[in-house]
């Protein structure tokens, strides 16, 4: 499912749409489409939308509203590293909290009310386990800031156009 909605279906899409002649920035908006139905489908089976879905959909509402306003495609894909890079430092400032927040997305994901998260939460009490969770909260951290950093020079350095430019 991750490989039809998230990664390939989109880059087919938005391909198929630009060899078609459309605009890079409505090809990207439409192509933003299909991880938006993936989410959807998640949430109905799941029967409840979760915290990483609620993120996702959230970026591509931005970017679905950057691009069709500024009608410029380098700077609706530039948009997704803002979500990459809120994360990043969501995690690094959680590691001054009591429980940093890969730990609470651990228990999140596993099902707050379910045994395995109240495991999770009892096993909280032991050092080693949390300084486990403080590591990788930094390695998750650190590598969102790189992901943010990467997508930005990628987004610059490609072809479609000045950065503050008309449409391409």
């Amino acid at each position: 499912m991750i490989l039809v909605f998230d990664l390939g279906g989109p880059l087919l899409a938005y391909s198929l749409l630009r060899s078609a002649g459309m605009s890079a920035v409505a090809a990207l908006v439409l192509s933003g489409v299909l991880p938006a139905l993936g989410i959807g489908i998640s949430a109905l089976a799941d029967r409840r939308l979760d915290v990483i879905g609620i993120v996702v959909l959230a970026g591509l509402l931005v970017g679905t509203l950057l691009g069709l306003t500024s009608h410029n495609a380098r700077l609706y894909l530039l948009e997704g590293s803002v979500p990459s890079a809120v994360f990043a430092l969501g995690c690094l400032l959680s590691l001054r909290l009591r429980r940093p927040l890969i730990f609470r997305l651990a228990v999140e994901l596993l099902g707050p009310d379910t045994r395995k998260a109240h495991d999770v939460t009892s096993a909280w009490r032991y050092p080693g386990f949390r300084r486990a969770f403080r590591m990788i909260t930094v390695a998750w951290g650190a590598g969102y800031l790189v992901e943010a950093a990467i997508r930005v020079a990628i987004v610059v350095t490609t072809s479609t156009g000045s950065l503050w430019s008309a449409p391409s």
